[in-house]
């Protein structure tokens, strides 16, 4: 089986919080994420924690994946636009998904998008 529509669930997130949650109209249990990060000048040091959270009621939610990225500063990790890996979770059933900035140091921004299946 193909995954579906890939579809936003964090859209450049400046703050500490949850993005809008999405209804899968039923439940999926493999969910693949790309997480885009954006810093608005060089030289920063911009850190960013944010995870794809699922749920199979849409009030008791859990963690799929967290993803950390490190700015400038750390060997290795600088960045003014970076896209992050591909993300994916298996066996872990969810009818809700949405976005959550964990914390965010600096003034970079987080975008994740995310496609799902059964």
């Amino acid at each position: 089986m193909s995954y579906a529509e890939a579809v936003p669930v964090l859209a450049e997130a400046t703050s500490v919080g949850t993005g809008t949650a999405i209804d899968l109209h039923r439940v999926h249990s493999d969910h693949a994420g790309q997480f885009v990060f954006e810093a608005t000048s060089a030289g920063e040091h911009d850190e960013i924690q944010a995870g794809l959270e699922g749920s199979l009621d849409g009030v008791n939610w859990y963690g799929l994946v967290l993803f950390f990225s490190a700015g400038e500063g750390h060997p290795g990790m600088p960045f003014v636009s970076s896209v992050g890996p591909l993300v994916v979770t298996t066996g872990r059933p969810a009818r809700y998904l949405r976005g959550r900035v964990y914390s965010l140091v600096g003034t970079a921004s987080v975008s994740l998008i995310v496609a799902s299946r059964a």
